[in-house]
């Protein structure tokens, strides 16, 4: 199955993602109007910025809790039906029961998930600060800031994607132990690297224009507002919205687009010894990665075993 068709039929979790970032801006509203409008205004003086202060921190503590437990769940949930499209050439009758059959059996891949998390984030700065670097030398050349925003845009695309892989061939090798798989997984991003490189730089190519239209909404609409107060809270909270928008539809198309990649390729392979020794050299966080892993074949942590799929056919 093609990365658009399997984005168009796995629609239902970009809407509950969607329902996610509603919920979120939701309670940032609610929250703001008790806290700052109605009891901070009444207060005034520095009782109001504790006011401000205290909403901050809890719209940070209430985001945090959604997006990484209940988002998590959704994620996995949606990165499991995609693998049943890719390795068997069809979707799941009811998707939402069968992403969340395989959440309750594999909840344990979330240790994986996060530590996966911590080693991609890792990797991302540490690229984009060598990109920032560079970008400080041709900052001042005709579309120098552009050229490295395209860059920094690039990296957060082809390296944001390899927690989604990973946890996706975690999610396809259920007879291996979780850590075990990830541990591959990292391999095999890395060991076809060029090819999803290329495939990253096509879907950049795609989300640029896409984030131009989202970015031109928000313009457009503060544009028609005349009172400058109103065109700062407009523009926050269009901008809001389509980030909200983003993160719900063009960042699940990108890990459908970067995936079909990847499990096309992964699943014609084996991890190569030689790789996990570049990986660990590397990579603390890897390493680390690799010790669970040790841990896990010992006992540590429980693995279930399940039967391997057939991998399917990839277009």
């Amino acid at each position: 199955m093609k990365p658009l068709e399997i984005f168009t039929k796995t629609m239902k979790f970009c809407w509950l993602k969607l329902a996610i970032g509603a919920a979120n801006l939701l309670i940032s509203i609610i929250t703001f109007l008790i806290l700052v409008v109605l009891i901070g205004s009444n207060i005034g003086g520095g009782g109001f910025a504790v006011c401000v202060m205290i909403w901050l921190g809890l719209v940070r503590v209430t985001s945090f809790i959604i997006n990484k437990y209940i988002g998590y769940l959704i994620r996995v949930g949606h990165i499991s039906v995609v693998v049943k499209a890719l390795t068997e050439g069809e979707l799941p009758e009811n998707q939402i029961q069968y992403g969340v059959d395989v959440v309750k059996r594999r909840f344990a891949v979330a240790n994986v998930f996060f530590i996966i998390d911590r080693l991609v984030a890792g990797a991302v700065r540490q690229i984009q600060r060598m990109v920032n670097t560079i970008g400080a030398l041709i900052a001042h050349m005709p579309g120098g800031k552009q050229i490295v925003s395209f860059i920094n845009f690039f990296v957060e695309i082809a390296f944001g994607s390899v927690d989604d892989c990973v946890l996706g061939w975690v999610l396809y090798r259920e007879e291996l132990g979780a850590f075990h798989g990830a541990c591959d997984g990292v391999v095999l991003f890395f060991q076809n690297f060029k090819a999803l490189m290329l495939r990253a730089l096509k879907t950049t190519f795609i989300a640029v224009g896409c984030m131009l239209v989202i970015v031109l909404i928000p313009t457009l609409i503060a544009a028609g507002v005349g009172d400058a107060m109103a065109i700062i809270i407009t523009l926050f909270v269009s901008y809001y919205i389509c980030h909200i928008f983003k993160k719900a539809f063009l960042d699940s198309y990108i890990f459908i687009a970067m995936m079909t990649r990847y499990m096309e390729l992964a699943t014609q392979q084996e991890p190569a010894v030689d790789m996990y020794g570049k990986c660990e050299k590397w990579s603390g966080k890897f390493r680390e990665l690799v010790g669970k892993k040790n841990e896990e074949a010992s006992g540590a942590y429980a693995a279930a075993p399940v039967q391997m799929q057939d991998p399917g056919n990839f277009q």
